[in-house]
């Protein structure tokens, strides 16, 4: 009994989170972006027929007889319309997507305080080695995030401890070999990742209400099963996919399982399920009552809405926007949008270094100013050369004496 307690609490915070209206905007905007983005097909807008007149052509035959032609105009388009062409779109957005990569190529860094200055140096040395070895997924997480940060407006990940063991055969027994022990990230998917009412983007404190879904395979489903000891409930199937699995791929009915996360670390509840199995339904798994999962956003619009505002978005809604995009390269854009990640404290990336070079083109933050710019190189060679070529210029010419007036 209290397993479908669990499981209808599961489907009622699902629709709950489905049925605001913040999601339901960010649900519209996706599906645009997927049908116009990502397929980059040239996407026809549909045609409000209210909005329709009729153009009469007449033509002039060599007999003296006239034919007339009856063509549609378009008056109006529907609500949705936009200045920016749509087959455009992919193009100038592209060059966002490259920009994001160069972006995200880089690792973060970040600062450990603590009063011991030992520990705090572990801690660094830790969290810095969880993203630059390359089994615990860290570039990966930091793409895709970057991506969907831009496109979306908002992005979300998740870190997990993660083990795998996988059977080896040694010295002719069949034993258990940990391949993998460690600290885990997972970039989520925005299209399903659902976030709860009770999150406020403007007071981020690493514990949101989530619920996030993510396919396994069946074999790896009786696996879990195995596992934790578990059998179906008699009066309902087993292993099953969620809608948003099946629009991605309906094959995914004959080959995987939909396993729904649920976490809300200030209610210090923490679920694991499939539509009929409830593998754990507890506390937080962790003493500080963190969360997993981690969320980040680009702009916003309204502060009460979680998804917040994407260049996507922006793009479509200002023509001036596109126009100036369409006119820069790639690197340009780096450089453009490359303080949105110094802001957001996404990563830690940054710490407002302002870098000069052929390959950067930073522009100042307004209320910013440069007090000092410091070198790379041999700067003291570089002194030398130049008052040996200013006095070269005085033996030879006597230049510098006239200018100083003797």
């Amino acid at each position: 009994m209290a397993e479908k307690s669990t499981l209808d609490f599961l489907v009622a915070k699902k629709r709950e989170m489905t049925d605001s209206k913040y999601r339901k905007t960010f649900d519209l905007l996706a599906n645009e972006i997927e049908a116009n983005l990502v397929d980059t097909h040239t996407q026809r807008e549909r045609i409000d027929e209210a909005a329709k007149s009729y153009v009469y052509i007449p033509t002039v035959r060599s007999d003296g007889s006239t034919d007339f032609a009856i063509l549609p105009r378009v008056s109006q388009m529907n609500n949705e319309g936009s200045q920016v062409p749509r087959s455009a779109e992919p193009i100038a957005f592209s060059k966002i997507l490259v920009a994001a990569s160069a972006i995200a190529s880089n690792l973060p860094d970040g600062t450990a305080v603590s009063i011991n200055r030992i520990k705090a140096r572990f801690y660094y040395e830790l969290w810095k080695r969880s993203w630059t070895v390359s089994e615990m997924n860290g570039f990966t997480t930091l793409e895709t995030s970057v991506q969907n940060l831009l496109t979306y407006g908002w992005t979300a990940w998740r870190v997990f401890p993660k083990q795998i063991i996988v059977d080896k055969t040694y010295k002719g027994k069949k034993v258990k070999k940990i391949i993998f022990d460690d600290v885990y990230r997972e970039p989520l998917d925005p299209r399903r990742t659902w976030i709860g009412l009770s999150y406020k983007a403007y007071n981020n404190d690493n514990r949101p209400e989530v619920l996030y879904e993510i396919d396994i395979t069946k074999d790896a489903y009786e696996t879990l099963k195995k596992t934790h000891g578990k059998r179906k409930r008699k009066d309902a199937d087993t292993g099953d996919v969620s809608i948003e699995g099946l629009k991605e791929n309906p094959e995914k009915q004959n080959t995987h399982v939909t396993i729904t996360f649920y976490e809300d670390p200030k209610e210090n509840r923490y679920i694991v399920a499939s539509d009929a199995i409830v593998f754990y339904d507890g506390e937080m798994p962790n003493e500080d009552v963190y969360g997993s999962v981690v969320l980040a956003h680009c702009f916003f619009k309204d502060m009460n809405d979680p998804h917040g505002v994407g260049l996507f978005e922006m793009m479509r809604g200002n023509a001036y926007l596109y126009n100036y995009i369409n006119s820069l390269n790639a690197e340009q854009v780096e450089s453009e949008i490359h303080p949105i990640l110094f802001g957001i404290g996404m990563t830690g990336q940054g710490d407002l270094t302002y870098k000069r070079s052929p390959n950067h083109i930073n522009q100042l933050p307004a209320g910013a100013k440069i007090e000092k710019i410091l070198t790379t190189g041999n700067t003291t060679l570089g002194i030398n050369y130049a008052n040996a070529q200013k006095k070269n210029l005085e033996d030879n010419t006597g230049v510098n004496d006239i200018v100083s007036g003797s």
